[in-house]
């Protein structure tokens, strides 16, 4: 009787059992990478964040996978006597080291390095006398025309306020209906301006500030695709000279007419960058607010054809391009520092300074963050740059110098993923100590905290509020927490002191930094705009 024909299989053949095996390999790497968004530091990021299970899984799968390719490979070309164990508890080492194999193979082919701390003694020293004080060439308003005010320091000269909220809680004098967005009030001249999102269009809306009535509304179509946190738009408008300068989610670029005669929205030149620039906006949305520097406007998109780009503010002319970078979340800002006037740009990457006259690059600083969440504004006091990121970045403070010509920044303190983490808020500098929010995203929990600027020390922390924006004004920080709520909050190293607070909204992502002019704080959230009062009360007779 003839002897039977071994059974055979495709995977017993060299060729196409190495391909079987290799392929789906391939593609859960692939996957891995569209699960990092395409960006090759996220996956890393990922797993440090504890939100990296489905990477870790598709790691093991994959270098299983190659595994039972290279197996095939072996047996093929006799390299394996005896051939590998086939009883499942003498695998199991084998499954361990792919498990570890796995899991760094993505680490490091999808990861990028955490800071370290770091602490200069002898900079730490000259920082003690130093002087703080910005010259930012802003002239001095009592408006707030802009992201963070005049100055984007998010500081009001107003003194005289109603700030015992305990004693006598601010009216609200008026509010009106907005829709979704993100971005902060501007107020000028008398009127406050807001952009949303209604249905499929973006939207640019004026009030007058005192009534509460609407003048005027600019609507324009905008497909927001896949973009995440699709609500609304990010960026502050900025009001000069009679123009209103606004920045979309998508990268939609307008110059309107601020006070139109006829109360018919006007505008006056458009840009669509991403058009324009070839490029895609960031997973969560282009969210600088415009600068004007002199003559110029300027914004940062992000991406390879220019991450930072300047436009004649009057004809909307590209005056530079510069950079090409990734772009990240955080607004540009103007300043003299070491003897140049420089505009300091914080990037998905990093942190640069640029020329103003033709967008060079005087000095950069490497700044990677994870899903590149560089969000928060730099901070700037005299020759000292600030810098804070979440996700397990932590911040940094940076020293400015003039060699001759010859621009560098080099770091006075870094504090790796602790001290000062800003997720979606700026801090503010009051008499030499930041006060902020410090994010764990890992578990969304927030501490307001108080630091030593010239130490990089804390002096408090507390952790009763949900984080949100914050500004200062007449010896407190007014805080507008993301779930709506309004807290007043003296500002003193000496402790954590509340001076009073009430409900504004009912929502979880209020996310906007309020504004005040002349006694008036604007606030808003996904539905409303607010106008409350916080002018003394008046006295009887």
């Amino acid at each position: 009787m003839p002897e039977p024909k071994p059974r055979t299989s495709i995977f017993t053949s060299p060729f196409w059992g190495t391909l079987l095996y290799t392929l789906p390999a391939v593609a859960l790497i692939a996957l891995a990478y569209v699960f990092a968004n395409y960006r090759v530091r996220h996956a890393l990021g990922l797993l440090w964040l504890g939100y990296g299970i489905p990477l870790i899984i598709i790691g093991v799968l994959a270098g299983l996978l190659l595994l039972l390719a290279l197996i095939t490979v072996a047996r093929s070309m006799r390299l394996t006597d005896p051939p590998p164990p086939s009883r499942a508890w003498s695998c199991l080492p084998f499954l361990a080291g792919i498990v570890l194999a796995g899991f760094v193979t993505m680490a490091f082919l999808f990861g990028h390095r955490p800071v370290s701390d770091l602490s200069d003694p002898d900079r730490l020293t000259n920082l003690q006398s130093a002087k703080l004080e910005s010259d930012t060439e802003t002239e001095s308003s009592k408006d707030w025309p802009q992201w963070r005010g005049p100055r984007r320091d998010g500081i009001s000269r107003e003194t005289g306020l109603n700030l015992d909220w305990k004693a006598t809680p601010p009216r609200v004098l008026w509010e009106k209906p907005v829709s979704g967005g993100y971005s902060s009030p501007s107020v000028a001249d008398g009127r406050v301006y807001v952009t949303d999102r209604d249905g499929k269009n973006e939207r640019v809306l004026c009030f007058d500030a005192e009534t509460g009535e609407e003048l005027w509304v600019y609507s324009y179509p905008n497909d927001y695709g896949n973009l995440e946190y699709g609500a609304g738009p990010r960026a502050t408008p900025t009001v000069h000279d009679g123009r209103v300068y606004t920045l979309g989610a998508t990268g939609t670029f307008l110059c309107l007419e601020a006070t139109p005669a006829d109360r018919q929205p006007k505008v006056l030149w458009r840009h669509d960058l991403m058009d324009e620039l070839d490029t895609e906006p960031p997973r969560w949305g282009v969210a600088s607010s415009p600068l004007i520097e002199k003559d110029l406007v300027i914004v940062m998109p992000g991406g390879p054809n220019g991450c930072v780009t300047a436009f004649d503010r009057v004809s909307g002319k590209l005056v530079w391009k510069a950079l090409g970078d990734v772009g990240g979340y955080s607004s540009p800002i103007a300043c003299t520092a070491a003897g140049a006037r420089q505009i300091i740009c914080l990037t998905g990457e990093a942190l640069h300074a640029l020329k103003p006259e033709d967008g060079s690059v005087l000095w950069s600083y490497p700044w990677v963050t994870t899903f590149e969440g560089n969000i928060a504004t730099p901070i700037v006091a005299g020759n000292y740059v600030f810098i804070s990121s979440s996700y397990n970045k932590g911040c940094a403070l940076l020293e400015i110098f003039n060699d001759g010509g010859k621009f560098r920044a080099e770091p006075v303190y870094v504090r790796a993923n602790k001290l000062m983490r800003n997720h979606h808020s700026t801090c503010v500098l009051v008499d030499g100590y930041l006060y902020g929010f410090d994010v764990n995203t890992n578990n969304n929990t927030a501490f307001l905290r108080c630091v030593d600027f010239r130490r990089g020390e804390e002096r408090w922390a507390d952790r009763s509020l949900t984080k949100g924006s914050l500004i200062f004004a007449d010896g407190c920080l007014l805080i507008q927490t993301e779930d709506g709520q309004l807290v007043v909050v003296e500002a003193t190293p000496e402790g954590f002191r509340t001076r009073g607070e009430m409900k504004v909204f009912d929502s979880f992502q209020t996310w906007a930094t309020p504004a005040l002019v002349h006694g008036r704080l604007y606030v808003r959230d996904g539905k409303r705009l607010r106008c409350l009062d916080l002018r003394p009360p008046a006295k009887g007779p």
